[in-house]
């Protein structure tokens, strides 16, 4: 079902737009006119808190091309953050959003690499099911700390580490290439980046970026 009915002159530049995907505080739009472009739309509060990362980290996020405002006229119902939280807004109203015109990354070869990485992962712990999300998770959230509670990420961590080197030289630069753009994230937001297979993609020079976080 679309989400959204009309869009404003505002919101006018190429021939269509195209909807590609939608979260729980944002919309992305391809250009159709322009493959190498998408809109990621949402409320103001929800852009202004990736924005200026974006726009001053252009190696690890999309480019920033231009933010602007529009409206747009729901067709279903929906949750939208406001300062004083989510509100929800009835089918046919017309609500402000900013818009931020963005590089378009491809995330086709993130999928292809993520499924091989996870299935490594699986091999080297020996746990049916186990992705390279799980060791990300574990390595993002590792504090010096755990280990006096009794946890065993120092180990699990070193662990990947060798057997992703044992995997390869272009094994272990794939696995290193997802490992260092995790630092690199918790170094703009500190804490544990929100992220998965689909907040990545690569620019048309084949450098790892994330989307979202």
């Amino acid at each position: 079902m679309k989400l959204l009915e009309t869009i404003n002159n505002e919101f006018s530049e190429g021939r269509s737009r195209t909807e590609l995907g939608s979260g729980v505080d944002h919309m992305v739009f391809t250009a159709t006119d322009d493959s190498n472009i998408v809109y990621k739309l949402g409320p103001k509060i929800a852009i202004d808190y990736w924005f200026n990362d974006f726009k001053k980290n252009p190696n690890l996020f999309p480019k920033v091309y231009k933010r602007g405002r529009t409206t747009f006229k729901l067709k279903s119902e929906k949750s939208i953050p406001t300062k004083k939280g989510y509100k929800t807004f009835p089918v046919g109203t017309i609500i402000p959003l900013d818009y931020v015109k963005l590089e378009k990354l491809d995330t086709d070869r993130v999928q292809k690499e993520w499924d091989l990485l996870s299935d490594i992962s699986e091999e080297i712990r020996e746990i049916d099911g186990y992705e390279f999300l799980d060791f990300l998770i574990v390595y993002m959230t590792w504090r010096p700390e755990n280990k006096e509670r009794g946890w065993n990420d120092d180990a699990t961590i070193d662990m990947f580490d060798t057997e992703m080197k044992k995997r390869g030289s272009q094994i272990y630069k794939l696995f290193r290439s997802y490992v260092d753009l995790v630092d690199n994230l918790k170094k703009v937001k500190p804490g544990v980046p929100d992220i998965h297979r689909y907040n990545f993609g690569y620019d048309k020079n084949g450098k790892l970026k994330c989307l979202d976080f």
